[in-house]
């Protein structure tokens, strides 16, 4: 089961994407504000992190760019009104992996988080099966997925 960390001011929004992602059998941590959201990601394990950027006391794009330069590996999407383009390139720049603008698509954003989720356990897999002086065992086939083979 995979563990998302939702950081999100909306309430309402909040409980929903808690409620519909549990649904779908992912673990759901979340928090209302910056602070309590940027406490979380340092302290509590996740796969992916869902982020707004509007947040009260911290915003989004400083947890993001204070995540990144302190190591944080997980993939990051940023969940927000803000649909400028100068906003969305600046949120790719900071080290967001994804960018989905409110309102959205629910089915589109689980489509989105399995995406993410997906180099996140390959990577996981090669690390645990591949050895550095060996060959590849994992390979990405493009278009299809990856095959196990000893090429």
């Amino acid at each position: 089961m995979s563990r998302v960390l939702v950081i999100e001011d909306q309430k309402r929004l909040q409980n929903s994407l808690r409620r519909g992602l549990e649904e779908d059998g992912y673990e759901v941590v979340s928090a209302l504000n910056g602070e309590e959201g940027y406490y979380l990601a340092t302290t509590q394990a996740c796969d992916v992190l869902v982020l707004d950027l509007m947040l009260p006391g911290r915003d989004g794009l400083s947890i993001l760019k204070d995540l990144r330069a302190h190591g944080f590996k997980k993939p990051v999407l940023i969940l927000t009104s803000r649909d400028a383009v100068e906003d969305r390139v600046a949120g790719l720049d900071a080290g967001a992996d994804d960018y989905l603008i409110k309102p959205f698509s629910f089915a589109e954003l689980v489509a989105r988080l399995r995406v993410m989720l997906r180099e996140v356990y390959i990577n996981s897999l090669r690390k645990k099966v591949e050895q550095p002086d060996q060959r590849q065992l994992i390979h990405t086939v493009r278009g299809i997925g990856y095959a196990l083979r000893d090429t």
